[in-house]
């Protein structure tokens, strides 16, 4: 990861949308953790690794199965597109 200078060069190589999801359906609305999380980064990544450290260790077969079901859900969704592209470049082949 030579060419990674900041957090934003991070984040433009990783697919934040899950958590983004994540967050705004467990904060209330009133909550802006965007703002929060520029404005506070620091406290926002103790907040997180705390909440994660406590999860690990707490909650560790409920995490386990959330992130199971995601995974078999994000597969799933997968293998459906590449099916589509199949079905489609066969019709394409034949037309």
């Amino acid at each position: 990861m030579a060419g990674i200078r900041s957090v934003k060069d991070l984040g433009a190589l990783v697919d934040t949308s899950m958590v983004d999801d994540f967050l705004d359906e467990l904060l209330p609305e009133s909550v802006d953790w965007r703002h929060l999380v520029t404005r506070y980064p620091l406290p926002s990544l103790a907040v997180a690794a705390a909440a994660g450290f406590w999860l690990a260790r707490s909650r560790s077969q409920m995490v386990l199965a959330a992130l199971g079901s995601y995974v078999a859900a994000s597969v799933g969704e997968a293998v459906g597109q590449l099916g589509e592209q199949i079905e489609h470049a066969e019709h394409a082949r034949r037309h």
